[in-house]
């Protein structure tokens, strides 16, 4: 398994990309993965339709500042932030959704930034593995109708949703994922978005139904009192040919309650931000408080993604919902 992905935000855009894609595949597109080596049965992996490094990954990102990304990125295009070190980077949708995978550096660290359109899974995993920085590709297959990659270096492929090696070199270096076909999950329609996290063994899913009619919910997941946030104004980027065109969907921060030595009570408050019932101060979608006794303070983000259910519960059946 890659390590950890890396928590992202979709609310605020920070710098932006151009595309400058790499072309690394070989003329022929023929592999170098050891196919004999995999834990999840090969005929689950399917076809999407493009070759390998058809979809062309980004390798050598451009950003330009946020007042020129302004001439082309609108307000409510949803973006994919990456925070590492203080250095913030933003990769918008727009662009991911032609590419699918940025090879990129933050705060130091080998990063890449993954968007699949058809389970609307956008994850950041840290690049250095078994010693070695690996650079990621397409390989035009899908498994369960999420993306898989490759690397570069051994050709290993992986599973965009959960990090896992499933074929090749890194197949099978932790317990294999013994996946079997599944019927759906019939708990939530299957292109509900959630807002999903895993914490030690637990795992949960908060429909964004039941966040836009709450906007706050407080949780206990284990030993951790979270707090999940909702809030409009960020469009679809699978609704519409134009993503500012995109139905608001609205955007999520998920967060340790706990911040100055008190645990916190979140409400609704005006334009899209939340209040604290303890200290009256004003909080942010991404977390800081902006006005109040606590301006200034940050609340400890949780992990998380906003998927669609499908893709979500195929690969962690035992989710709780929460409604």
């Amino acid at each position: 398994m890659l390590s950890r992905p890396i928590a992202l935000g979709t609310t605020l855009v920070l710098l932006v990309l151009s595309p400058a894609a790499g072309a690394f595949a070989q003329k022929d597109g023929s592999w170098r993965t050891d196919f004999s080596r995999h834990t999840v049965p090969l005929e689950e992996i399917l076809s999407g339709g493009p070759p390998k490094d058809g979809i062309p990954a980004i390798d050598r990102p451009i950003f330009v500042t946020v007042s020129q990304a302004s001439r082309w990125l609108e307000d409510n295009e949803p973006v994919a932030v990456v925070e590492i070190g203080g250095e913030v980077k933003a990769y918008p949708l727009q662009i991911l959704i032609w590419h699918e995978i940025v090879n990129d550096f933050v705060g130091g660290v080998p990063v890449s930034i993954t968007f699949c359109p058809l389970c609307n899974t956008t994850l950041a995993f840290d690049r250095r593995f078994d010693g070695r920085v690996l650079d990621f590709g397409t390989t035009g297959n899908l498994r369960h109708s999420d993306m898989v990659m490759y690397d570069r270096q051994t050709e290993t492929w992986w599973q965009q949703a959960t990090g896992e090696g499933i074929v090749g070199e890194y197949a099978g270096r932790r317990p294999p994922w013994a996946f079997l076909r599944r019927k759906p999950d019939n708990r939530l329609a299957a292109m509900e978005r959630v807002v999903a996290l895993e914490l030690g063994d637990q795992t949960r899913a908060y429909p964004f139904e039941t966040l836009r009619e709450k906007r706050v919910v407080h949780d206990q997941v284990g030993d951790r009192e979270i707090v999940v946030l909702w809030t409009p104004g960020t469009a679809s980027a699978v609704d519409s040919e134009r993503i500012a065109d995109g139905r608001d969907v609205g955007s999520s921060g998920v967060f340790d309650r706990h911040v100055a030595a008190q645990t916190l009570t979140f409400d609704p408050a005006e334009a899209g931000q939340f209040r604290d019932r303890e200290t009256g101060s004003i909080w942010t979608i991404l977390g800081r408080a902006v006005a109040g006794p606590l301006t200034g303070q940050r609340l400890s983000p949780i992990q998380h993604g906003n998927h669609f259910w499908f893709a979500w519960a195929v690969f962690k059946p035992d989710t709780e919902v929460v409604k």
